[in-house]
């Protein structure tokens, strides 16, 4: 009997995996890949523009490193940014 359970899991298994690589699937996963992206991005211009000192222990959860580059009379502030993830590491 637990032989039969055991089959009936990984068949279960098995059609979640077919199920969640068709196209619609796929495209559902991006879209909210996208969403999440685009919220850490608007939490990552409030912290800057709000308040500085919040946002000096916010930006390594996201970034390893920046980098700053002279552009004109001014500079920009370059790096790898990681917003899908709660933490580098």
């Amino acid at each position: 009997m637990g032989e039969v359970i055991e089959r009936d899991q990984k068949i279960s298994a098995n059609m979640d995996r077919i199920e969640s690589s068709k196209p619609e699937s796929i495209r559902m996963r991006v879209k909210a890949l996208r969403e999440k992206a685009a919220i850490r991005i608007r939490d990552v211009r409030t912290a800057l523009n709000d308040d500085p000192q919040h946002a000096k222990p916010f930006l390594p959860q996201h970034v390893e490193k920046i980098m700053t580059q002279p552009d004109g009379q001014t500079y920009m502030a370059c790096g790898q940014w990681n917003l899908l993830v709660e933490t580098l590491g």
